[in-house]
């Protein structure tokens, strides 16, 4: 590059809504990374009452999350930050999930010098049509008139006793949707390189989002980049639920982590 420093790559896993950085499948990815030498961030894009935050408040969390890895002086992701003049140009690699999905999308549309690639796994894109499906129309209206609604979360607020099941009430603010509807695209359009897993039973987020999101591309942004470049965007299908946790699906992400990041001829 012009600068002469080389590029160091931040493995990060963004959860979904009402989960957290210990969701099931970051822990899975992060004990894959792990066995081929790759730390994997999982930042929280919780607020301490463990309740989602706004797309914009997400963003300015993902956006210092950004700076405080490129001033780690150190090459490596693992170990704690030590700031000082880094010797490395610093690219995110994202995996994202659900809600997480639709962040790492809007991160990169954002702040597009800041992402090397996404891997986004059933995401969210145009979440206020999706999460008003899957409330239904009676439980919306409500939703939009008290301006909170009670919902769970595997994620454990602060000050809150432990739960036998591992789930806890929390209130949802209707500001979160109000957010998104005001301020952020449905479909935030990225170039880096994409590829989306959606799971063909998701009752969450339906598939068809997925492929709304990449006609949107082909739409607004054509089949190819100025070069004449094909766009970097593909999309897939995978027999599972949202969660996408069963071992096939496990298997096709470390796949696709692999082909894009070459993760097992790096360790």
């Amino acid at each position: 590059m012009a600068s002469g420093k080389s590029t160091r790559y931040v493995y990060t896993y963004l959860h979904g809504m009402f989960s957290g950085p210990h969701s099931r499948k970051g822990q899975l990815l992060s004990e894959y990374l792990r066995q081929h030498g790759q730390y994997l961030h999982q930042p929280n894009l919780n607020n301490a009452d463990a309740v989602p935050l706004r797309i914009s408040a997400a963003m300015d969390v993902l956006h210092k999350f950004y700076q405080d890895n490129k001033l780690q002086v150190a090459p490596t992701n693992a170990g704690p930050i030590t700031h000082g003049a880094s010797q490395h140009d610093v690219r995110l690699r994202i995996v994202a999930s659900s809600y997480g999905g639709y962040l790492a999308a809007r991160f990169a549309h954002l702040h597009d010098e800041c992402v090397d690639s996404l891997i986004l796994l059933c995401p969210a894109f145009n979440p206020n049509f999706h999460f008003r499906h899957v409330f239904g129309e009676i439980r919306w209206a409500a939703f939009e008139r008290t301006g909170q609604m009670e919902m769970q979360t595997g994620m454990r607020p602060h000050g809150a006793a432990v739960s036998e099941t591992g789930w806890y009430a929390v209130q949802c603010p209707y500001s979160i949707f109000e957010d998104a509807r005001d301020n952020h695209p449905p479909f935030p359009l990225v170039t880096c390189p994409t590829h989306i897993v959606h799971a063909s039973r998701d009752r969450v987020i339906s598939p068809h989002s997925s492929q709304e999101y990449v006609d949107e591309h082909r739409r607004q942004l054509g089949f190819h980049d100025k070069d004449g470049r094909p766009w970097p965007l593909r999309r897939e299908t995978v027999d599972d639920d949202h969660f996408m946790t069963s071992p096939t699906s496990t298997a096709r992400i470390r796949a696709v982590v692999n082909a894009m990041w070459k993760i097992d001829s790096a360790s």
